[in-house]
């Protein structure tokens, strides 16, 4: 498969069907879906088994509970794809959202991660908002000196990324520490559409935290943000030759 979709989930029963239906209803056709239990106690490896046991695009990996980073990590070493597709488990794709972002990406080789717009929904309230973060390369340096630049349930990005930066870390923010991480070296864009849709919900991440624990993580992801990313002249900048297969250092 061109791509691989790497997504985690911990006891997400209520949303994992509708999410995984989402991705298999893609335009885009030629993927693999990692779905990487970690250790749920409901019936999310169950039903994740069931679905895989419909369609051979899906795989499951079971492991015990190591957390979001390890999880994200086991879909990682997982994955088979030239471009790797990151998705929450308690969320909704568009069905454009894997073909947009890969021609995207085949078309600007000078680009090593790509996300989008997204739309939050209130799974109590039904109330919606949406994310339209900047989406040239310049503006989300500038956003990420502030906050999580790219929304991490619309990041797609080229299997090198991890090569040349890593995996991901149990440190604060994990998805805003990955992103920066790329950023030190590689160009990035957000396509200007919505792609996926949040469900916010008590169980979610963005709920998950008390509000002192979000502001001391938030402190320390901005304080690695401005000590990577500062100096933009600094920056090595990456491009992709024109196959794609290898990264020339400028």
């Amino acid at each position: 498969p061109l791509v691989s979709v790497v997504m985690t989930a911990y006891n997400e029963e209520l949303f994992i069907s509708q999410a995984i239906n989402s991705i298999l209803e893609q335009a885009w056709r030629h993927f693999e879906l990692i779905v990487v239990d970690d250790g749920s106690t409901d019936g999310t490896a169950t039903l994740a088994a069931q679905l895989a046991a419909q369609d051979k695009r899906v795989r499951v990996v079971n492991s015990n509970h190591q957390g979001r980073a390890g999880a994200l990590n086991s879909g990682l070493s997982a994955c088979s794809g030239k471009y790797i597709a990151i998705f929450d488990a308690d969320d909704v794709a568009y069905s454009r959202r894997l073909e947009a972002q890969v021609c995207f990406l085949e078309e600007h080789l000078d680009i090593g991660l790509v996300g989008a717009w997204c739309e939050f929904v209130d799974a109590r309230s039904g109330t919606r908002w949406s994310l339209t973060p900047p989406v040239a390369d310049r503006e989300i340096r500038r956003k990420a000196i502030r906050g999580n630049p790219i929304p991490h349930t619309t990041l797609m990005f080229r299997r090198e990324v991890v090569d040349v930066i890593g995996a991901y870390r149990k440190s604060s923010f994990i998805d805003y520490d990955f992103e920066v991480r790329a950023l030190k070296q590689f160009r990035a864009a957000i396509l200007p559409e919505i792609l996926v849709t949040v469900n916010v919900h008590e169980g979610s991440v963005m709920t998950s935290l008390r509000l002192p624990q979000f502001w001391k993580r938030a402190f320390r992801s901005r304080i690695n943000a401005v000590l990577l990313l500062s100096n933009p002249a600094a920056l090595p900048w990456n491009a992709f030759v024109a196959t794609g297969a290898s990264i020339m250092h400028t």
